[in-house]
């Protein structure tokens, strides 16, 4: 399947920078134009900034501010933005914690490509 998401931002919130590789490489075949931010005090100030951002993946472990806390600070500026938690706890309970707290979807490290294309398509894009 081919994503072209080129009329799309997303916000990658992640403090790994293999990670960041990782999301920089499996999306450039679908052109979204991403930004990166290393922490959630970072990612906040993206949010407040960039009014065009369509999508968060946030990473729920990382310094400075736990991924919840940067949730919480991201509805208040943009009740509706859609945000995709990254763990790499796959147990039930922090699936629950996870969407109890209200992100719009979570995906498990490590991550599978297609799954992460199929999570992001559930909320922007379009397939060509």
């Amino acid at each position: 399947m081919n994503y072209n998401w080129s009329n799309y931002k997303i916000l990658i919130v992640d403090d790994e920078p293999l990670v960041i590789d990782y999301f920089k490489e499996v999306l450039s075949v679908t052109k979204i134009k991403t930004l990166f931010a290393k922490n959630g005090k970072e990612a906040v100030s993206f949010v407040k900034t960039n009014k065009d951002i369509d999508l968060v993946l946030l990473d729920i472990r990382m310094p400075v501010m736990n991924g919840f806390e940067v949730f919480k600070k991201i509805r208040k500026i943009r009740s509706s933005l859609p945000i995709i938690a990254q763990t790499a706890y796959a147990f039930s309970d922090d699936k629950d914690k996870i969407l109890e707290a209200g992100f719009n979807d979570y995906i498990t490290k490590p991550i599978n490509n297609e799954s992460l294309y199929e999570k992001i398509s559930d909320f922007i894009g379009d397939r060509s």
